[in-house]
Formats: structure tokens, sequence, C-alpha cells
């Protein structure tokens, strides 16, 4: 139940900023799955939250199209995400990583561009292998 709730909410809102033409890109636990998905589907681990990479400038537009999916826009210590209405917990929200942007001030390399994504079979717009790799090679490097 608890997957099938994250499934229907990444669903909402990728198609509710796609209807708003808002760039973005899944990151974080989502699209690792996506990824594990097109060569071994039976390895797919999931998480119960959503990690979307966007623009700091298209903010007010993924605001409006959150609000047409049932999303609230919060920032919480920092963090911005979007809460479900109908569950407003922050550790199942859609948390917002900012394009182009340093995730945290000692981290050495920004978050990749929402231009540095590809389409995996399922038509969400994932962040590139190579973009990602860049981003998680520098956080392990802390």
């Amino acid at each position: 139940m608890a997957l099938d709730d994250v499934t229907a909410r990444l669903q909402r809102i990728c198609r509710a900023l796609g209807d708003a033409s808002v760039p973005f890109a899944l990151v974080g636990g989502q699209a690792v799955a996506l990824w594990v998905a097109t060569t071994d589907p039976a390895a797919v681990r999931t998480t119960k939250d959503v990690d979307l990479l966007l623009r700091r400038q298209d903010l007010a537009k993924a605001r409006a199209a959150a609000v047409s999916a049932g999303m609230d826009y919060f920032e919480v210590m920092g963090v911005g995400m979007f809460l479900d209405r109908e569950d407003p917990n922050p550790r199942h929200a859609v948390h917002l990583i900012w394009a182009g942007e340093k995730v945290r001030p000692e981290y050495e390399l920004p978050s990749p561009t929402v231009d540095d994504r590809q389409e995996l079979s399922l038509g969400l717009p994932v962040v590139s292998l190579p973009g990602r790799l860049m981003v998680l090679l520098d956080e392990l490097g802390r």
C-alpha cells in the first residue's frame, strides 16, 4: 500500500509539472529505482519519498502545478517540499533539489541542471547517469 502511495504521488506531481511545462528531473531513490529497472527489474528497491530537481526560478510555476495535484509548498529546516494534502508528512513529501546549486555549502559540486536528464521507458525525466555520478562522487568524497 505504501509503495502504491509513493508511485501515485510521483505520477501526480510529474504529470502536473509536465502539463504546466515546468522542466524537472527525478533524482534520489526514485531515479535510482527507474535506472535499475532498465537493466534488472527484480532488483528495484524504492523509497518513501520523491526527490525532484527543479530550477529555482521555476518555483512559482511549480507551486501552482503542485496545487493542481493536491500538494502545497512548505519549507522545513531550509528544505523546499510539496506536501500531499492527504498525507502531509515531510518524510513522504516531494523534496526539491535546486538545479545547478550545491545541496550543502561544503559540497564541491552543484547539483546537475534539469537539462542533464533523459526519459526512461516509463516516460519520466530522470537525471542522466553522468550528471548524477558527478554529484554522488562528490558526496562520497566528503
